[in-house]
């Protein structure tokens, strides 16, 4: 009992019983006293060889006066008991015990062999009899032998039921064992001071089963205040002092008998030619000896199946609670032998369905008749794909996807088009004959997702717009400044007559100045978007050295190429590569920019260009400036320069502030973005620090070529059967579109610009299909249509372009939709304008290109119709020696 209640005070962790009962009761049970085999050994051997040595010192050493032999009515009553012992004997022999009770079954069966024993020896020969002095009892001295060892046996087997330590099992069976012992001494004693000393020595000997009965009585109160009531120790308990109190009945039986007989003899005069006292120690012995260690046995081979029972009972008051009450969907299947699944849903699911469609649920339906997929499934190895957020499954199609897939998300949709966003958790079982499945609603949860993101939507807009605003602002105040003011040079110029003279020179920079703002307008455009996650990267035929060249600073000298020297490999006939324009000449011009910043002041720049196998490998060398000796700190590759925000110059700034003014310092950003715009190519960066260099390191894949030799684009045209319709709202894109039709070679017949009002934009798609009826069966339409039309008039309303195109072709025959090649143009870019374009239209055409419109056009053409349809120049006849 104290260690039980020590270790609740201790927060000691008691286990459950095991599912399998014949693997042991209790992982606790490993520890108790009477699980160990060394302790059953000593019982077994030690209880069986006390007695004998009792028995032959009362056999050798009792005089032959004492010894007596039976009378018919004492034999009779002993053939008998041991004929019962010898059937139990026989019962129990037979019997399987359980693991965790083997030793327990071998000490009651070695008590049961020692009380025969006893009545067999009785039975065949004369046995020590003493008489008592004081009372004049006839005492059988190998009764009192047998109850001594015994005694001590059933006294350790009950108190060790739930013991861990030898030490309360082994003094409560020695005080039983010595109460024995006293009360076979007191037909010894003469002395009446002594007897009544050795009575009184044995009766509180004896008491102690009284007291270890109140102690377990006390622990047990104790217990079901602290513990429920199926837990394992309160259960232990029990089982002790239900036991306890059994073993109090039938000891209690032969001391009052003793006690009796005793009493009658020494104050009434009892003395009985038969005798009877005798005959009823046998009975008590040999009911005691049956009853009781089968009692002992049989409840603690019980014990395991009450606990299993109390915890199948408790288990199932749980899970009622859980199916009945819980808020989840708990859905259990299994699948049956004809293919088909029997599934019961808890009532929760009425939420979702509803009532009357979860009834056939609730109450566990077969579905799947005769479909055999689940088996087809297993036959061929293959599984339902996983659902994704937004697909609906019905119920019957939810159950047989949960049985592949352990966890998704998708929307459960009743009859009446209701649907609700659910997650949903399966665990099949290891036989793969059942499968437990929980299911969430999570609608509100969607929603509320969908609001946050909304929400970090707007800020992220509202944050872009005032960089661009800032930004745009600045840049385009500044371009413009320089035109207005080269317009302002060019008047004065032409107001002087020397317009001539100046004229081309002039317009020549006001275009530089212009494409150099529009260019810086979209570079940080794109440069926002790679930082938001916004851009798609957008591949066209790049000669690299041409981008970099451009890239470069002048220097006042004009000795650009000296310091910035490139140098490719293949050092000749470099290719062309589809890669990004703009990404690329981001990051090599940040590069460029952080190596004249933080390099040697003037130093040499290079740069070497290489393309093998597909991938492009950029690297940017410079000499070490202000601060390198700090860079060299950090040995090897530096990957964490690219992380956001990482100022690599700001230490050394701090080392040497007269050294650094604050324009060399960036905030953090730049190697950030030049990571982020490599990563949008499927490319990445790397930074290293050695003695005497820098060295930076991009690289990306880089296709040579796409599926067509591109060499065409310079030369080709579409002046053969080739009619073009052109849209546009502004009168200076239609100058645009009228140029590039005839950049393409189409003749100026054949082009239709439409936009100049309302009604031309509003009837196009009329004007495209009565085309097709006037042109040649073999003639092909170009169609290139703004995206934003804005009509004149009160309303100002705007029209989509690829809309409009999307509804034209939905109205043309299969035969004359082949023939056209429609585009839509617009300055907005974003991956999604781009997906609805395409969705819409053959393809897109920015207003802000990175290559020539005429070769855009032509790449669309040729991928649309083939080679066969461009017109290319005539090549010279070869004269056949060549």
């Amino acid at each position: 009992g104290a260690r039980h209640m020590a270790n609740l005070r201790h927060g000691a962790k008691y286990h459950d019983p095991p599912a399998r009962l014949e693997e042991g009761w209790n992982e606790g049970d490993l520890g108790c006293v009477l699980n160990s085999w060394r302790v059953g050994v000593a019982l077994i051997l030690g209880g069986p060889g006390t007695m004998a040595a009792l028995n032959w010192a009362l056999f050798a050493l009792s005089p032959k006066e004492h010894f007596k032999v039976l009378g018919p009515t004492e034999s009779m009553v002993v053939v008998l008991s041991l004929t019962i012992q010898m059937m139990a004997l026989l019962q129990q022999a037979t019997r399987r015990s359980l693991g965790a009770t083997l030793w327990t079954s071998r000490i009651v069966f070695t008590v049961k062999l020692m009380a025969a024993f006893t009545n067999y020896c009785l039975y065949m020969w004369p046995t020590p009899f003493v008489v008592d002095s004081l009372t004049g009892r006839p005492n059988c001295m190998l009764r009192f032998s047998e109850w001594a060892s015994v005694g001590f046996l059933m006294a350790f087997v009950v108190d060790g039921l739930d013991a861990t330590h030898l030490r309360g099992p082994l003094i409560f069976a020695v005080c039983q064992c010595l109460s024995s012992s006293f009360g076979a001494c007191l037909a010894f004693v003469s002395s009446p001071w002594l007897w009544g000393t050795l009575l009184a020595m044995a009766v509180t000997l004896f008491c102690t089963l009284f007291v270890r009965l109140y102690e377990r009585h006390q622990l047990l109160r104790q217990l079901e205040h602290v513990l429920p009531p199926d837990a394992y120790p309160v259960l232990r308990v029990q089982l002790a002092l239900r036991l306890g109190y059994q073993c109090c009945f039938f000891w209690s039986l032969l001391v009052i008998s003793w006690g009796s007989d005793a009493y009658g003899r020494a104050f009434l005069g009892y003395n009985p030619t038969t005798d009877w006292c005798f005959i009823i120690d046998c009975v008590v012995d040999v009911t005691a000896k049956l009853l009781y260690p089968d009692i002992v046995q049989n409840d603690s081979q019980a014990f395991p199946i009450v606990v299993a029972s109390l915890r199948g009972q408790e288990a199932t008051k749980r899970m009622e609670f859980v199916w009945n009450d819980a808020t989840d969907v708990i859905i259990v299947s299994r699948r049956l032998k004809n293919g088909s699944f029997s599934t019961a849903a808890s009532p929760s699911l009425a939420v979702l369905i509803g009532r009357e469609e979860a009834a056939p649920w609730i109450n566990c339906c077969c579905h799947g008749h005769g479909s055999g997929d689940f088996e087809r499934m297993l036959s061929e190895g293959t599984k339902p794909g996983l659902p994704t957020r937004d697909e609906s499954l019905s119920m019957a199609e939810l159950v047989l996807v949960a049985w592949w897939h352990s966890s998704f998300t998708c929307r459960l949709t009743r009859s009446d088009g209701v649907s609700h966003v659910c997650g949903v958790s399966a665990s099949v079982s290891e036989d793969a004959a059942g499968c437990v499945m929980i299911l969430r609603d999570e609608t509100d949860r969607e929603r509320l997702m969908e609001m946050e993101r909304q929400v970090l939507a707007a800020s992220i807009e509202q944050r872009k717009d005032e960089e661009a605003n800032r930004f745009t602002r600045h840049e385009v105040k500044n371009g413009v400044l320089s035109a207005i003011s080269q317009l302002d040079t060019l008047h004065s110029e032409v107001a002087l007559g020397n317009a001539s003279t100046n004229l081309v020179h002039m317009l020549g920079s006001m275009r530089k100045g212009l494409s150099q703002t529009l260019e810086t307008v979209l570079s940080q455009a794109m440069a926002r978007d790679v930082m938001h996650g916004n851009y798609l990267p957008r591949n066209s035929p790049c000669l690299v050295t041409q981008a970099f060249e451009g890239e470069m600073l002048e220097e006042v000298d004009g000795s650009r190429k000296a310091r910035f020297p490139i140098k490719t490999m293949p050092a000749h006939a470099f290719p062309k590569i589809d890669i990004d324009r703009r990404l690329l000449s981001l990051i090599y011009r940040n590069a460029i920019s952080n190596a004249c910043k933080y390099g040697k002041r003037d130093g040499v720049v290079s740069t070497e260009v290489e393309l093998a196998q597909g991938k492009l490998m950029v690297r940017v060398e410079n000499e070490p400036g202000i601060g390198h000796a700090h860079l060299l700190e950090m040995q090897g590759e530096a990957g964490f320069v690219f992380q956001k925000g990482v100022q690599l110059h700001a230490d050394a700034r701090h080392m040497n502030p007269t050294e650094f003014t604050s324009s060399t310092i960036s905030k953090g950003d730049g190697g950030w973005i030049m990571m982020r715009c490599a990563e949008c190519m499927h490319g990445s960066c790397s930074i290293r620090f050695y003695p005497d260099r820098t060295v930076f390191e991009m690289s990306c894949p880089a296709p040579e070529q796409g599926q067509f030799d591109e060499a065409f684009l310079d030369s080709a045209q579409l002046s053969s059967c080739v009619w073009a319709v052109g849209v546009e709202d502004s009168a200076q894109q239609r100058r645009v579109l009228r140029l590039i039709f005839r950049q393409l070679g189409i003749p100026m017949d054949r082009v239709t610009i439409l936009g100049e009002n309302e009604e031309e934009i509003v009837t196009m798609g009329n004007y495209v299909t009565g085309l097709f009826e006037r042109i040649p069966p073999d003639a092909a339409v170009l169609l290139v249509v703004d995206e934003n039309l804005d009509l004149d008039g009160p309303a100002e309303e705007t029209v989509s372009g690829s809309l409009s195109v999307q509804r034209m072709r939905q109205g043309l025959s299969p035969a004359n939709e082949a023939r056209l090649l429609s585009l839509v143009r617009s300055a907005n870019d974003s991956e999604r304008d781009l997906a609805l374009y395409l969705s819409r239209t053959h393809g897109f055409i920015s207003k802000a290109p990175n290559e020539p419109d005429r070769f855009a056009i032509l790449r669309k053409w040729a991928d649309r119709f083939g080679m066969e349809r461009v017109t290319l120049p005539t090549l010279p006849q070869a004269d056949g020696r060549d």
